[in-house]
């Protein structure tokens, strides 16, 4: 909490974005939370990005 005020007081966001941010985020929970959408394993993005790559 602490780091979140100094950094916070370092790099202003404007309210606006951090709205979208919020908005964005808890569109995305709803969409999980109705199957909408699977989530994907950080893991097996990362292996699917690197492959191209030859990581």
């Amino acid at each position: 909490m602490i780091a979140d005020s100094l950094l916070q007081s370092l790099n202003p966001t404007q309210q606006s974005t951090e709205q979208s941010w919020e908005k964005l985020a808890q569109q995305r929970l709803t969409e999980i939370s109705t199957g909408q959408v699977q989530p994907v394993a950080a893991e097996t993005v990362f292996d699917q990005v690197n492959k191209p790559l030859g990581a």
